[in-house]
């Protein structure tokens, strides 16, 4: 399965790993299954991390990547304010994940792009403490 979603931190996170070549329908698939899952559980989520280090290549049109801010503007209903920690090596997948923080904006959601998962991480701890209180994430 080229994207897989696991939760994190009993809850409070969750960890999407994208590898190999993507397709617009199956990021959508994926997409749609996390972000209209059972309310309650959704919205205890206080950060994602989106890890695309391993995806080779992502065919996504235009009209995909509309549907996936509009899930995502629609979920912030429920969960209005997670951290969101992209990470994109590829100059392609970096730039189609400044695109989408450009197109979330708007909602309350904390949307940044990261070269290394190290940096994610950081920025991930940092915030959580200084928004939520938290310390001490594993991220597992």
């Amino acid at each position: 399965m080229p994207i897989g979603i696991k939760d994190t931190d009993g809850g409070l996170g969750n960890h999407i790993v994208g590898s190999g070549h993507i397709t617009g329908e199956e990021y959508l698939v994926a997409m749609r299954a996390h972000l209209n899952q059972d309310a309650t559980s959704f919205s205890r989520y206080r950060y994602s991390l989106i890890d695309f280090k391993e995806v080779a290549e992502i065919q996504i049109s235009n009209a995909e990547i509309e549907e996936v801010v509009y899930l995502c503007r629609e979920a912030a209903k429920v969960n209005p304010n997670p951290l969101v920690a992209i990470i994109a090596e590829s100059d392609v997948l970096f730039g189609l994940a400044r695109m989408y923080e450009a197109l979330i904006s708007g909602t309350d959601w904390e949307v940044m792009v990261f070269r290394t998962t190290q940096e994610a991480e950081n920025w991930i701890h940092a915030r959580a403490k200084e928004k939520f209180g938290l310390d001490g994430l594993t991220m597992v």
